[in-house]
Formats: C-alpha cells, structure tokens, sequence
C-alpha cells in the first residue's frame, strides 16, 4: 500500500513532464538505425519546394477571367467554362500567370475530350479566388464526370503520367545495393547524368523480392502486381571520378541489385501551379443506386456515373499546391453532398502542399476507388492544417509509388472506413498530429483483394481520438518496422492495436500509448524540418479531436479487450514509478 501510494504520489510528481521517444533522442540522425534495425524516416523532405511555404502570388500577369477577352459569368446564371480555361491557356502560354476568380459562383461543365472540367497544363499557373466563403465553382451536372476531376494540373488533359512507365532511352544499374535511406547512388555510369536530370529510380519486384514478401495464399502478389519500386527523384551531383549520382530525396526502400535496380530519365514534370482560395461543390446525380458497394460497375447508377470523380487532380506535378480550398453543398442537392466521389487526388506526383483545405460529404463512397476525400498515390506530399469529413476514407494513401508522404494538424471525422495506408507497400509515410473523431487510423495488413501489405517504416506520431470506431484509436501491423509513438484518448480511443502475424514480424514498435500530450517535440515533421534547415522548429498550435461546427456521428466498435501494447505501456509506466517511490523514500530517509 505505501509503494503504491509512493507510486501514485511520484506518477502526479512527474505527469507533466515532457517524453521523448527512444527512437528519437536530442542528437537524432537520419538514416541510423539501432541494433534492432529500427529506423525512424527522415520525412521533412515533404511538401512544396521541400517544405517552404507555397506562394499566394506567382510571377506573370494577372488575368481576371470577368473581364474581356474572357467574360466569365461571377452570377452562376451562365456556363463559364470555357471562359476560365481560355484565361487558364493563356496564363501558362504567358510563361505562367494568375487567373484570378473574383467573389460568385461559377457554373462549369466537362468537355466532352478531357479527363477534366478545367486544365492547368503549363508551369506557374495559379487559380486564384477570393476566399473559399466568396469564389465558387459549380459543376452543374454528373453526367460525364465518371473518371474526371472538376481541376487537373497535369501536363497532358487526355494521357496520364504513370511513374512506372518504362525508359524509352538505356537505363543505368547500380553497382551496389541500396539499404538504407541515402541521396547518394552508385552508378554504372554517372556520366550519363547531369545536375537537373529528373529521374526515376527503380527496381522490379523478383521472384526472391516476393519470397522475401511473402502474402497470404489468396492474395497472391506477382512481378506485376505493384509494377515496380519506383522513386521519382532530380539529380543534384554528379561525380563520375567516383561513380555515383545524387538526388534530391532519399530512397525509402532498400534497392538492390538481384532485382535490377537501375535509374533513368524521365520527362520534365509540370512545376509550380497551384489552386488555392475557392471553393467547389458539386451536383449530385439523379441516377438510381441497386448496389452502393459495387455500383461503380452497374451502368446507369448514380455509383457508375461519379465514379472516381474528383474536385481536384495532381498528376505529373512537381512542387505544386492546393491552399484554402473547401467543398460546399450547391442549393440544388436534394441530400447534403458535396461532392460525387474525391476530393483531392495525388498520383504520380511529388513535393504537393495541401493545406487549410476542408473537403465534406461525397455522394459517393462505394468500392473501386471512391470516396477518398484526401487520396495520395504520389510521394513527399504535406497535408496540414485540413479537415476531412464523412469519406469512405477520409485520408488514404496507397501503391508502392506512395512514399514519405505527410498529413500533420490535420481532423479525420465520421469515416465510413479508417483512415489509413491501405495497399500495396506504402513505404515511410507519416500520421502527424492527426485527430479523429468517429474515425480510426490503421497501417496494417490488409486482407481486401490483394492489398495485403499496406505498409512499411511508417509513423503514427502523437495521434489522438474521440469517439473512435473500430474500438481503437489505432492499429499497426507492418512489413519489417513500423511505428506508433505518442496517443492520446480515452475509451477505445485509448486502445492501440499491435497484432503482428501475417509475414509482418517483428511486431511494430508502439511508445508513450496515452501520453501524447507529454512527447516532445510535439511534431516531429517540423522537428525534421527545423533540423535540416537550420532554422528552428517551426509551431503551430496542437489539433483538437473535434470543434463546435462538426457533430460526430460514430458508428460502434467491436469489443474487444485491451491489447497487449497497452498493456505492456501502463506496465512500464507503473513500474517506473514504483521505482521513482523507492528513489524518493531513499532521498528522503538521507
């Protein structure tokens, strides 16, 4: 009874004090793992221009699409479309520039020759409103919004660009194998490389890369199942004397040689074109639902006419942003959507900032890619300071293209399904200061179709919860590591799950479960960030779980008991106060 109350008296003593994780000490250095092979990634590469602050104004005139020649209609009465992408052409042919969408309501429709409503295809454009509450773009109508976003920044509004793509020119072999994260690549021939080249690095998913991986027996994975481990890089050195290539990135996954590993030139992306203070809302279908799981395969459903149809597209873009967007219900929607299926969609592109964006409501969230409000299929990729609402999946990153993506400061609320890494071997990817509200967060082995690992040496950093489902605020079970440092939440948002099993051993690293609010630094994206800069780390004040202006709707979690992450923490956590007692009983007794 007196070590226990000694216990409790030293654990009050204490409970403020701040916690650092065992991975990450004052003296942390990227890519040095301890002896267990533990490695926490280096992410602060994130973000445009590798985390700087996108910009409110680009170089170039500045281009009012309600003026002549364009005269786009702010009143909502008349179709501006092809008003506000004749101002879009001319913009990018200006050598990049503003288009500028002053205070209404724009009613746009999709061409019949595009997969997209409005296109930005030249380097420097910036689609500007005057604030989300103010510029509104309203696509007036489903109908052939299938597979279609209402803005496309990409450099082609027909083709997309797919990372995977073979090398029309001679690919170069390393010399040696990749394993841990490096900017520095051996290379058969390093003079075939300048500063600027943009690159891809890949290596091809082996016979012995899939035994090494292994999956469970009816979610076979084969050669062509994840294409290829790609990387999309640009050159920065080149040293031929010594035989190797620098990029500007790290490498996420171990690239060796058995499997080919080998880097190429690849077309120049589009660079620097953004979207930011407007927002979009979108006419709901009329169509009829039979299925809503699977509708997205039945022509003449509502699920089949919206599918995959998004508010905003990235593809083959470097360093481009999405900044104060936010989606709203137009007056005509009988129910209270928003929009037909996405929100905002990265694929094949990297270095993209999404920030202060809200995405609500989509009308649509069966199977086959649906109702992902924030989906990334790219890498390097900074969400914060965004909310999320009422998805299949609020925030959702997948393929094995999907590396060292961020979402920090960011609210998941009401997901159908968890927020999560859902396929295909995501690899060090980061959950920083994500809250959730009737929602959950997984990294974790997948039994969907031939998901199956969805990821590898990716963080869940100080996340919390209220009202989770799934009776847990999280669940990680990773190929190789992965980890959880930092939770905070009561109920089953006190509840980390940490199965192993499944080919994912060693069972992923879980610390500092229920003392979130005690871990410092308190991000560790910006802690990064600060770190490599050399500027100081930058603040910004701790997500709350929920707010006033969203009332959570949960769906219950299965029961379940207290994991044994959990458990081993609150064990640890008494025993060292047990041990604290004992110190302070002897200080006192001196």
């Amino acid at each position: 009874m007196l070590l226990t109350a000694l216990a409790s008296a030293t654990a009050a003593e204490t409970s403020d004090t701040p916690l650092r994780s065992e991975l990450y000490p004052a003296d942390w250095q990227p890519a040095v793992p301890d002896d267990e092979g533990r490695l926490l990634p280096d992410f602060s590469y994130a973000g445009y221009r590798y985390g700087a602050t996108p910009p409110d104004t680009v170089p170039g005139p500045v281009l009012d699409v309600t003026r002549p020649p364009y005269g786009a209609d702010p009143s909502g009465e008349e179709d501006a479309t092809e008003a506000i992408q004749e101002a879009i052409d001319d913009a990018g042919a200006a050598g990049g520039g503003t288009v500028h969408l002053p205070a209404g309501t724009y009613r746009v429709q999709p061409p019949d020759d595009s997969r997209a409503v409005l296109h930005i295809g030249a380097d420097g454009v910036l689609l500007r409103g005057d604030g989300p509450a103010a510029t509104r773009i309203h696509t007036t109508t489903a109908h052939d919004m299938r597979g279609r976003a209402v803005v496309l920044v990409a450099p082609d509004r027909r083709d997309r660009v797919s990372w995977h793509d073979e090398p029309s020119g001679p690919a170069v072999r390393l010399t040696r194998d990749v394993e841990l994260p490096t900017r520095t690549l051996p290379v058969a021939d390093a003079g075939a490389f300048s500063v600027g080249d943009w690159v891809v690095l890949r290596a091809d998913t082996t016979d012995a890369w899939l035994a090494e991986h292994p999956v469970a027996a009816d979610q076979r994975w084969d050669e062509g199942t994840l294409e290829a481990l790609v990387l999309h890089r640009r050159g920065t050195a080149v040293d031929a004397a010594a035989g190797t290539a620098e990029i500007d990135i790290p490498t996420r996954l171990p690239l060796l040689r058995r499997d080919g590993a080998r880097l190429h030139r690849v077309p120049a992306p589009l660079v620097g074109s953004g979207v930011a203070d407007l927002a979009i809302g979108m006419r709901q279908s009329g169509r009829r639902e039979a299925d809503a799981e699977e509708d997205h395969e039945r022509p003449g459903t509502a699920g089949h006419e919206v599918h995959q149809a998004d508010a905003i597209a990235f593809n083959g873009v470097v360093d481009g942003w999405a900044s104060r967007v936010h989606s709203y219900r137009p007056p005509e929607n009988e129910d209270d959507v928003h929009l037909l299926s996405g929100g905002i969609y990265v694929r094949d592109a990297r270095n993209i900032t999404i920030q202060d964006v809200d995405l609500r409501r989509p009308q649509y969230r069966g199977a086959g890619g649906n109702g992902y409000l924030v989906h990334l299929m790219g890498s390097d990729t900074l969400v914060r300071d965004s909310l999320a609402l009422g998805g299949r999946h609020n925030y959702l990153v997948q393929a094995v293209q999907a590396t060292g993506n961020v979402v920090l400061d960011s609210r998941a609320v009401d997901g159908e399904r968890a927020t999560e890494l859902h396929r295909h071997l995501s690899a060090a990817n980061l959950f920083d200061n994500v809250a959730v509200t009737g929602d959950t967060l997984e990294m974790t082995y997948r039994r969907a179709s031939d998901h199956a690992h969805s990821a590898t040496e990716s963080v869940m950093w100080n996340v919390s919860g209220k009202d989770c489902t799934r009776g847990r605020l999280a669940e990680s079970r990773q190929y190789g590591w992965g980890y959880v440092i930092g939770t905070s939440g009561t109920g089953d948002c006190a509840v980390v799950e940490n199965p192993g099993g499944q080919g994912t051993e060693p069972r992923d690293w879980v610390e500092h479960v229920g003392a979130g609010d005690r871990l410092e630094p308190r991000s560790l994206y910006l802690d990064q960030l600060a770190r490599r800069t050399g500027q100081g780390q930058a603040t910004a004040p701790p997500v709350e779980p929920s707010s006033g202006e969203v009332t959570p709707s949960p769906e219950p979690g299965p029961d379940g008991g207290v994991p044994v992450a959990v458990v081993a923490g609150t064990g640890l956590l008494l025993l060292t106060a047990v041990v604290g007692a004992l110190v302070l009983v002897r200080r006192r007794r001196r």
